[in-house]
């Protein structure tokens, strides 16, 4: 929930070792702020509640933990949201059947800073360091690039994503149950990224 108790919708929940943060496993929340992320390992282990404009927020769990947790409240980030002028009417997510879209041009994601560190940014994404790329806690999403695969995985598909700026990009589409026109290439989610370019 926020400040203000209202259930927020797709906050990314991580599953992390605490020794050394390494992912376990992740989810986001429903409509109504629920979530189910499985049974804690038999390791002391950190839960890392996320979302866009919002404060991290953690909980340490003990090991095999089972059942409810305590209520998350996430504090707005007033870093991020001070002085903001909001001048495009289009809205910065929009949310479908299975999919999210980001739009960088009326969002703070898309200003100074790299594909890579964007997808960072987004709710529901992990990138690991080794470049693979969780969504919504399923490991294995497929970049594309215009509706075309990257092809790229590992540190190439890193050193790729950073070397591209977010302000060449319009929108990032988060598909958790892809179209048929994907083939099985995205069965663990697609990230397709839509430059300003493509008509």
């Amino acid at each position: 929930m926020d400040e203000m108790d209202t259930p927020l919708a797709n906050a990314t929940i991580l599953l992390l070792q605490s020794a050394d943060s390494s992912y376990i496993s992740g989810t986001i929340s429903d409509e109504s702020g629920n979530f189910s992320i499985g049974k804690s390992p038999a390791t002391h282990c950190l839960m890392e509640v996320s979302m866009l404009g919002y404060q991290k927020e953690y909980r340490s769990l003990p090991p095999d933990h089972t059942g409810e947790v305590e209520t998350v409240r996430l504090r707005e980030d007033s870093y991020l949201l001070a002085g903001v002028t909001v001048t495009a009417n289009k809205p910065s997510i929009e949310i479908e059947s299975g999919k999210m879209t980001v739009n960088l041009s009326s969002s703070l994601l898309g200003t100074n800073s790299d594909l890579l560190e964007t997808l960072r940014n987004l709710p529901g994404v992990l990138v690991r360091e080794d470049g693979s790329i969780v969504l919504n806690g399923q490991s294995g999403a497929t970049v594309f690039i215009d509706h075309k695969p990257t092809y790229l995985s590992g540190e190439n598909l890193v050193n790729y994503l950073r070397s591209i700026p977010s302000a060449t990009v319009e929108t990032i589409e988060l598909i958790t149950s892809p179209p048929a026109r994907y083939d099985a290439s995205g069965v663990s989610g697609i990230i397709n990224i839509r430059t300003k370019k493509a008509g």
